[in-house]
C-alpha cells in the first residue's frame, strides 16, 4: 500500500521510475540523470495551475448543473460527497491531457440528477427535468467516447485474435512476458510484465525466470519498453538474440519469441585492467601477442603487447594520445600505426622484438588507420592527401600509394586476409564492400553508425564492425557475401575496436566509455556465426528514423 508520503513523492517522479524495474549495472546513474532532467516540482505552483484546468474538464461535460436537482430532494444530498476528491485529483495525478479523471464522475452526477428529478412533483417541469438529464448525459457520453471506449483497448484490438490463433501452442502455465495482458490472456498463458531495464538484462531476466514466449506489440512496445525496440525493428538484433526466436510475425504489429536458451552463450573475460586507458586491440597472427594502445592520465601514450591470456604487458614506443587502430605485419614481427611527427601525423611501423620506428608513409597530408593484407603484404590506409578523406594502397610499405576510393569521403579502410576485398565507411557510417578484380563497390545497408575498420576473420567470409545503432556501441557480424548482419554484443556498455583471433575463436575489443575503456576478450562465438549462415524467415517492422542515434558529438 502506497503510504501518504508515498504517493506525494510519486507525484515529482517521472513515471518511468515508478514501473516494475530489474537492479543492473549503472541503474542508480541512469535514474539520477532522468530525475535531474526533470524539472523540480513546484507542488503549489502545480495545484494551482491544474485545479482549474481539471474542473474545465469536468465543467464542459454540461453535467455538473444536475446536482441542483439533488437540492430538490434532501435525500440525495449525500450523493454530493462523491464529489469531494475532486480537489484533490492534481496532487496526485500528472497532467498527461487524459480526460480518465473525470470520467468516473459522470455516474454520480446522472445519479443526482435522476434523484432530484423524482423530488419534482409537477409533472410537466418533471418531464422537462428528465428530459434535460438524458439530453445532458448524452452529450457527456458523447464528449468522452474516446475514454469511454478505452482507446488503449481498440489500440489493443488486433491482439485478440492473434492470440486466440497463438492458443493452441501455449500450455497451462506457460508464462508470456508482455507490457500489456492481452496476448497472454487470449492465448491462456500467464501473463509476467516486462519490467524496465537494458535490453540484455531484460531478456537475460525474462530467460532466467522461465518466460517461455515473449510477446511484443509494436505501439505499445515503442512507447512503453523502447529498451525493447531491436526486436521489433532490426533484423540483426533479432538474428543475433540466441535465448528467444522468433515464432510468429503478424502486420498487425504483434510479434512472439519463443525461449530457445537459458543464458546467453557469449562470454566476455577482462583482459586489461582500469588503472589506464586501453584501447585499438589488434591479434598477432601466431596467436600469442596482443597489441594495444595505452593512455596515461598525464597525457602519455604508449603501443604494448600482452599475452592473450592476461600476462605481463610490455611497453614496445611512447606516442602521444592517438586513438587509431593498429595492424600487424604478416609475418608477425611488426605493428603498423599511425603517429605525430613535427605536427604531421603518418603511417610507421615498430619493431616487436627492438622497438625501432619506421615511418610507412612521408606526406604532408594526415595518414591514419592502417591495415596490413596477411597474404600480399599490401598496405592500406585512410588519408586526406588528395581532399576528402579516402582509402590509399601501397604494394609495400615505403612504396608510392594510389587511391583506390572513390571521390566520396571514405573511412577507415580494412583489407580482407587475401588481399581481393577492401572496406571502408561512407559518410553515413555504412560498410563498403569493394572488390578489387571486378571494382565493384558494394553498400551494406544495415547497420549503420559504424565506427571502427572491418576486423576480418581469417576466412575472409566474415567481418566484425562496432557500430552505434541503438545509442550505445555495439559489435556486430556481418557475411561479405550479401551483407547479413547479426548483432553480438547487446550490453549497455559500448563495444569498439574488434580484431579476430587467428583462429576465428574469440574477438578481443575495447569496452568502456570515455576514459574508462579497457580490452575484453569475447568467446563462445561459434553459436553466432552458424546462426549467421542459418537461413530464416524473420521479419521485423519499418525502423522509424528517430530511433537511430550517432554517438556523443557527431
Amino acid at each position: 500500500v502506497l503510504s501518504r508520503s508515498g504517493a506525494f513523492e510519486s507525484k515529482a517522479t517521472p513515471w518511468m521510475l515508478r514501473e516494475t524495474s530489474l537492479d543492473y549495472e549503472g541503474r542508480e546513474t541512469l535514474e539520477e540523470a532522468a530525475r535531474k532532467s526533470t524539472a523540480p516540482l513546484d507542488r503549489t505552483a502545480e495545484y494551482a495551475r491544474r485545479l482549474p484546468k481539471d474542473l474545465l474538464q469536468l465543467f464542459k461535460q454540461t453535467l455538473p448543473f444536475l446536482p441542483l436537482f439533488a437540492f430538490l430532494s434532501r435525500r440525495a444530498t449525500f450523493i454530493l460527497v462523491a464529489f469531494a476528491p475532486i480537489p484533490f485529483i492534481p496532487l496526485f495525478t500528472e497532467d498527461r491531457g487524459i480526460l480518465r479523471w473525470m470520467v468516473p464522475y459522470l455516474p454520480p452526477l446522472i445519479l443526482c440528477g435522476i434523484v432530484g428529478v423524482a423530488a419534482i412533483a409537477r409533472p410537466r417541469p418533471r418531464a422537462l427535468a428528465r428530459a434535460t438529464v438524458v439530453l445532458a448525459a448524452l452529450f457527456a457520453f458523447f464528449i468522452n467516447r474516446e475514454v469511454l471506449r478505452a482507446g488503449l483497448e481498440d489500440l489493443m484490438r488486433p491482439v485478440r485474435p492473434v492470440a486466440e490463433r497463438f492458443a493452441p501452442r501455449v500450455s497451462a502455465g506457460d508464462r508470456i512476458a508482455d507490457r500489456k495482458p492481452y496476448f497472454a490472456f487470449y492465448s491462456g498463458g500467464r501473463y509476467q510484465e516486462i519490467p524496465v531495464g537494458p535490453y540484455d538484462d531484460t531478456v537475460g531476466h525474462l530467460a532466467a525466470t522461465d518466460v517461455r514466449y515473449l510477446s511484443l506489440f509494436q505501439p505499445a512496445v515503442h512507447n512503453l519498453r523502447p529498451a525493447m525496440r531491436p526486436l521489433v525493428y532490426d533484423l540483426a538484433a533479432i538474428r543475433g538474440e540466441l535465448r528467444y526466436r522468433q515464432v510468429l510475425f503478424d502486420r498487425s504489429g504483434q510479434i512472439v519469441y519463443q525461449r530457445v536458451l537459458d543464458a546467453d552463450p557469449l562470454t566476455a573475460r577482462p583482459l586489461t585492467d582500469t588503472t589506464t586507458t586501453t584501447l585499438a586491440p589488434a591479434w598477432s597472427p601466431d596467436g600469442r601477442s596482443i597489441a594495444f594502445r595505452r593512455f596515461f592520465a598525464d597525457g602519455r601514450g604508449e603501443i604494448c603487447v600482452c599475452d592473450p591470456a592476461g600476462g605481463s604487458t610490455r611497453a614496445l614506443v611512447t606516442t602521444g594520445r592517438i586513438a587509431d587502430f593498429l595492424s600487424w605485419s604478416p609475418d608477425g614481427k611488426r605493428i603498423a600505426f599511425s603517429m605525430v611527427e613535427n605536427d604531421n601525423q603518418d603511417v610507421a611501423a615498430v619493431d616487436v622484438a627492438t622497438g625501432r620506428v619506421e615511418r610507412l608513409t612521408r606526406d604532408a597530408a594526415r595518414d591514419y588507420a592502417p591495415g596490413w593484407c596477411r597474404a600480399t603484404g599490401e598496405l592500406v590506409f585512410g588519408s586526406d592527401r588528395d581532399g576528402p578523406p579516402g582509402v590509399w594502397l601501397q604494394a609495400r610499405p615505403g612504396a608510392g600509394a594510389v587511391k583506390i576510393s572513390s571521390d566520396a569521403p571514405a573511412g577507415p579502410p580494412s583489407i580482407s586476409p587475401r588481399g581481393d576485398v577492401v572496406t571502408w565507411l561512407d559518410a553515413a557510417g555504412r560498410l563498403v564492400l569493394f572488390d578489387r578484380a571486378s571494382a565493384q563497390m558494394v553498400v551494406v545497408a544495415e547497420p549503420r553508425g559504424i565506427l571502427a575498420p572491418a576486423a576480418w576473420h581469417p576466412d575472409g567470409e566474415v567481418v566484425a564492425v562496432a557500430a552505434y545503432d541503438w545509442g550505445v556501441a555495439e559489435i556486430y557480424l556481418i557475411r561479405v557475401d550479401d551483407g547479413r548482419a547479426l548483432r553480438l554484443t547487446k550490453k549497455a556498455r559500448g563495444k569498439s575496436m574488434p580484431g579476430w583471433s587467428p583462429d576465428g575463436s574469440e574477438i578481443v575489443v575495447a569496452s568502456g566509455e570515455k576514459s574508462d575503456v579497457t580490452l575484453i576478450v569475447l568467446g563462445g562465438l561459434a553459436p553466432y556465426l552458424g546462426r549467421l549462415y542459418q537461413d530464416d524467415e524473420l521479419n521485423a517492422f519499418q525502423r522509424p528514423e528517430d530511433t537511430r542515434g550517432g554517438p556523443p558529438g557527431s
